[in-house]
This record gives structure tokens, C-alpha cells and sequence, in this order.
């Protein structure tokens, strides 16, 4: 699971193995071995791994967190941080450049978003069979968002919908 997201981490940075390699100094072979999983950075790599991604620690080594990259977005849409923070807490539905975001049978497609920057959105929601599940979503996969429930300042929800489309 860790090899997967680094290679998908990689990928969205635009880096080759050779890339990441010099960065940490460290040989390329040592980048694949990490991606397929026949070893792991010591913690000292993976620090500078999640620093070089631009994500926590917790995020890169947790398996339980799942990470969602576009393939390819073609979008170069930009999005105001604060308009980003504003959506932290509340209850959405995202709208990926390639359809809905985990769009399972069973499940309404809601998400709360936990935190959000311009690189990441972070979120949590239940999944049929599977629980809890956290996910980072990379926000050039991300086409818009529909507000379900935003936070009220004692913390709950309200039921109201709206629409914003942040990525256009």
C-alpha cells in the first residue's frame, strides 16, 4: 500500500524515480524498490518523503488513509486557500474530473471535509462493508464541489444544499 502511494504521490509531483532519487539522495533503484514494495524508507526518508509531497507524515505511512490522484485533469483552474478553508467541516459532495467522488453502491456520496489546501482535500466519510475511510484527494482531480451541510458556529450541520464550483 505504501509503494502504490508513493508511486501515485511521484506522479502527481511530476517527478521521475530519478527525480525523487536526487532529492533524497538516494539511488533510483532504492525509489523503485520503495514503489513496489520491496522495501520501506527509514523514517528519516519518509519525513523528507512527506515533506517532498507536501503532505504529513501520518497521511504518507497511514494505510488506512487513501490518496486520490488525476490522471490526467487537464484543468489548471486555481482556487483561493480561503475559499478552501471555508469548506473545512462542512458536508460535500465532490465532483471529480472523472465522475463523482467514490461513487459506490450504497453510498450518498457525502464526504466532511477535514482540511484543504490548493495541493490536497482531505476528507472522511462511511463506506459500505469498509467503515471509516480517510482520503486524500488531489485537487487537480477535483471539478467542484456541492455543499450539502455547512458548519454552523456551535458545530452542527445544516441540512441545505448549494453548489460552488471552485475549480473553473
Amino acid at each position: 500500500m505504501l509503494g502504490e502511494k508513493l508511486m501515485k504521490l511521484r506522479r502527481k509531483s511530476g517527478m521521475s524515480q530519478q527525480d525523487v532519487a536526487i532529492a533524497l539522495s538516494v539511488s533510483r533503484q532504492t525509489i523503485s524498490n520503495w514503489e513496489s514494495g520491496s522495501s520501506a524508507p527509514d523514517i528519516g526518508k519518509a519525513i523528507d518523503l512527506a515533506a517532498l509531497y507536501r503532505i504529513s507524515l501520518d497521511d504518507l505511512v497511514n494505510d488506512e488513509i487513501d490518496v486520490t490522484i488525476a490522471e490526467d485533469s487537464g484543468s489548471d483552474g486555481e482556487i483561493d486557500t480561503h475559499v478552501l478553508k471555508s469548506l473545512e467541516g462542512s458536508q460535500c459532495r465532490i465532483a471529480l474530473t472523472s465522475g463523482l467522488l467514490m461513487a459506490d453502491s450504497g453510498f450518498d456520496g457525502v464526504v466532511r471535509v477535514l482540511d484543504a489546501d490548493t495541493d490536497w482535500v482531505r476528507v472522511e466519510y462511511d463506506r459500505p462493508r469498509k467503515g471509516r475511510v480517510v482520503e486524500l484527494v488531489d485537487m487537480s482531480s477535483i471539478a467542484g464541489f456541492q455543499i450539502v451541510a455547512p458548519p454552523n458556529a456551535d458545530g452542527r450541520h445544516e441540512q441545505k444544499e448549494s453548489t460552488f464550483d471552485g475549480c473553473e
